[in-house]
């Protein structure tokens, strides 16, 4: 099947503005149905109209926290000078560690959150050097109480700097530990994981109904922007709780995800007796 499409592209030829494609016995079909679906009676009007179908449905981006996302990066960077620090302990010990076993020392309960565990790190590197000394001298036997115990008073006041990371959005959140790896000693940070956490702090239109909601409050942004020019009138006074609010950083009124992703008013709750 022979497909001729007119188009309007910088990128195509500006005298034809044609693309020419030869389309499988399977992709006609495919091209009958959409058309079908969409209503359409020409085959290019049927592609564009499915290209234009399946670029509007990306989510798009409409609120971004960004007092929250510098806390966070704030936090990566104090976790990668704190993280490097604990390495090189272990390194001037003469032995290696992982990201893994360095979250291993902390706790994750209310009482414990980030507190190192003394002995299960004074543990770790005696097992460490012992299997080490065993590894040096095969023909030899250890035992785990023989093994000399450096002096970790440094270590040890260096691992329990690591509750002193940044707080993000007014949580103490300890080490993003996802967003690190140890590459022969050295730390580093990996920007996919970074990227991911910063991402909770986006909010974004996904469905038609959240889009509809979406423009609906643009429109009423963009009113409530006219107002920013009367000095008599805060801007911050016009918020809308759950709908928009004042955006100091932006210096205009931007949508709340409240009103776009959720609901502002709460369902009736049946209860059994």
């Amino acid at each position: 099947m022979y497909v001729p499409c007119t188009v309007k592209s910088k990128s195509m030829d500006t005298k034809t503005k044609r693309i020419d494609l030869r389309a499988s016995e399977q992709d006609e079909k495919n091209i009958l149905r959409a058309a079908e679906k969409l209503g359409t009676s020409k085959i290019s009007e049927t592609i564009f109209n499915s290209v234009a179908e399946i670029s509007n449905t990306e989510p798009e981006l409409f609120l971004i926290n960004r007092t929250a996302i510098r806390q966070l990066q704030a936090n990566i960077e104090q976790g990668l000078k704190l993280l490097q620090d604990i390495v090189s302990q272990f390194l001037k010990i003469g032995i290696s560690i992982s990201i893994e076993e360095i979250q291993s020392f902390y706790g994750a309960g209310r009482l414990s959150f980030m507190i190192p565990n003394q002995e299960v790190i004074r543990e770790m590197i005696i097992s460490k050097l012992f299997v080490a000394q065993r590894d040096r001298y095969p023909g030899l036997q250890f035992q785990r109480d023989n093994i000399q115990v450096p002096d970790l008073t440094e270590l040890l006041e260096i691992a329990g700097r690591l509750i002193n990371v940044p707080e993000v959005a007014n949580r103490e959140v300890g080490i993003y530990w996802n967003c690190y790896e140890i590459v022969e000693g050295k730390i580093n940070i990996i920007p996919e994981q970074v990227e991911h956490f910063k991402n909770q702090f986006r909010a974004y239109a996904s469905t038609p109904d959240q889009r509809a909601k979406l423009a609906k409050v643009k429109t009423l942004c963009r009113a409530l922007d006219a107002f920013m020019s009367d000095k008599d009138i805060p801007p911050e006074k016009l918020n809308i709780p759950g709908v928009c609010f004042y955006d100091l950083e932006s210096g205009r009124f931007e949508p709340s995800d409240q009103y776009v992703l959720y609901s502002l008013t709460k369902k009736n709750l049946t209860f059994n007796d």
